[in-house]
């Protein structure tokens, strides 16, 4: 599970003369977005203008990990790939990515940029952007698969769990684990695409990542809550799926144990609650950190990424 971060800096002196040259105007616009979409329905990210003798710079005003991982992912839903924004908050670039990377099918890498505006040594004020650099090689095909799975299993009549369960199926039954990554020197194939939905879905063959993001796609395309649960501690990735207002839990990779059986399906692990599983030990979660993110973490972000903020 290996995280792409890279972070950069910028001074920028400024003249003596001016020991606070920003002023911080009042929020001009906010960005709203509409109550019908299917992440973020209604939530409000606010803007702040701040001016000096050089320009005047729009950014968002940020105040949690949550709030720039939910910012970021609508800003790349609309083909957004940079995000100027302060934050008086303590904010830890590894967590915002863990939280984005719930929502993401697509694997990606973070930058972030922080500009400093120093006067005699002291640093005055600073700004940040994060660019998000998508691996969208393999998109166009996941979409066209995956709209192509659903188009010949759901029916219309079908519930959220009947959906669910028959595309878990449909991943369980066509995917060969692909065990040859684990012989692999993964520093050397960060892009490999037994990692990615297009692996699971149009390959049909994958680790737990490939898994994990094919059933994301078809979620996302039901319109169906559901996210990516991610433990470095155990090296594994899951779902995490919304039923009746429930969060719940599905592996479809330790569904599909080695050596592959044809048409095997197994339920070990379908649709359980945190408790019932993790009974049997086999899976973790991480322990909260500056780096990782707890059970208790991951799951407010899936609350707070669907939920409906009225306004």
């Amino acid at each position: 599970m290996k995280k792409k971060i890279l972070i950069l800096l910028l001074t920028v002196i400024l003249s003596g003369c001016s020991l606070w040259p920003f002023h911080s105007e009042k929020f001009e616009e906010t960005w709203t977005i509409e109550p019908t979409q299917m992440v973020a329905p209604g939530h409000t990210f606010k803007r702040v203008q701040l001016g000096n003798f050089f320009s005047k710079t729009t950014l968002y005003s940020i105040s949690s990990e949550q709030e720039l991982a939910l910012l970021l992912y609508k800003n790349y839903e609309i083909n957004v790939l940079e995000v100027p924004y302060i934050s008086e908050a303590d904010i830890s670039l590894q967590r915002v990515y863990l939280y984005l990377d719930t929502l993401m099918v697509s694997p990606f890498s973070l930058k972030q940029g922080i500009i400093e505006y120093k006067t005699a040594g002291s640093v005055q004020y600073k700004t940040m952007y994060i660019r998000i650099e998508p691996d969208e090689k393999y998109t166009e095909d996941v979409l066209r698969m995956s709209n192509a799975v659903i188009e010949s299993l759901v029916t219309a009549d079908m519930t959220d769990v009947e959906k669910i369960e028959v595309l878990h199926d449909y991943l369980v039954k066509t995917i060969v684990y692909d065990e040859s990554v684990l012989e692999l020197d993964l520093s050397k194939y960060v892009d490999h695409p037994s990692f990615t939905a297009y692996g699971a879905l149009n390959l049909k063959t994958a680790v737990c990542s490939g898994y994990a993001r094919a059933f994301l796609q078809m979620m996302r395309l039901l319109d169906i809550k559901s996210g990516i649960i991610s433990a470095q501690s155990i090296q594994h990735a899951w779902n995490i799926v919304e039923v009746d207002g429930e969060w719940l839990y599905l592996d479809a990779t330790w569904n599909d144990p080695i050596p592959d059986v044809p048409g095997r399906v197994l339920r070990t692990y379908f649709l359980q609650s945190r408790r019932r599983f993790l009974a049997d030990k086999e899976h973790s979660f991480d322990v909260s950190s500056e780096d990782t993110l707890d059970a208790d973490e991951l799951e407010s972000f899936m609350q707070y990424a669907y939920s409906t903020i009225s306004q």
